[in-house]
């Protein structure tokens, strides 16, 4: 199946149309944008009703959110959406202080099938994960030099959290990342999860 028939919903800020997340979506799909949900109506039953494939939250969705779909649908929680995706599994944030250069390392499965390492990372995240209080159905899949955790998944679901934007990581890396969280690269380098189409 091409990923250009995949239904994504990308959840955003109200008035704050994410037009860097459109581009990356639409030019990985010939064109084809995903359908636009504001936080606010992003409960179950409006996401659930519009039958996406993947689902993309660049705003913070409700903690019960995630545990309500993450048997059924894929979701990837961006950078402003960790908090929430953390306390849906019983963590919380920190804040991170700013670093001048600093580099990503992964454990090279799931979305991170195949990168190379370290990559650079031109962005340096607000907020990340309290590995101190890392909920046990969680990973950190990716983290910098300075043991920052930068990106998470689930251990068996296919849900994965990233702390910073996919455009820290470059266009390549980010339209890489990207496609393989539309493709179901979750827990492995094939594609799993939920049946497609």
């Amino acid at each position: 199946m091409s990923i250009d028939s995949i239904r994504v919903v990308l959840v955003h800020e109200a008035g704050q149309r994410p037009e860097d997340w459109i581009a990356l979506l639409s030019g990985l799909r010939d064109g084809v944008e995903p359908i636009l949900l504001v936080a606010d109506a992003a409960d179950e039953v409006t996401l659930r009703g519009l039958n996406p494939h993947r689902i993309i939250a660049v705003a913070p969705l409700a903690p019960d959110v995630y545990l309500a779909l993450m048997e059924s649908i894929p979701i990837l929680a961006g950078a402003q959406a960790l908090d929430s995706f953390a306390k849906a599994f019983g963590g919380c944030t920190i804040p991170v202080s700013a670093a001048e250069d600093h580099y990503l390392m992964h454990d090279g499965v799931g979305v991170w099938t195949g990168f190379t390492e370290p990559l650079e990372v031109e962005g340096y995240p607000a907020i990340a994960l309290d590995q101190a209080e890392l909920p046990p159905e969680l990973v950190v899949s990716a983290w910098n030099d300075e043991k920052v955790a930068l990106a998470l998944r689930h251990r068996v679901l296919p849900l994965v959290a990233l702390s910073i934007h996919p455009d820290d990581l470059g266009e390549k890396h980010s339209r890489n990342l990207l496609y393989a969280f539309l493709e179901g690269r979750y827990l492995s380098g094939a594609p799993t999860g939920p049946p497609e189409v």
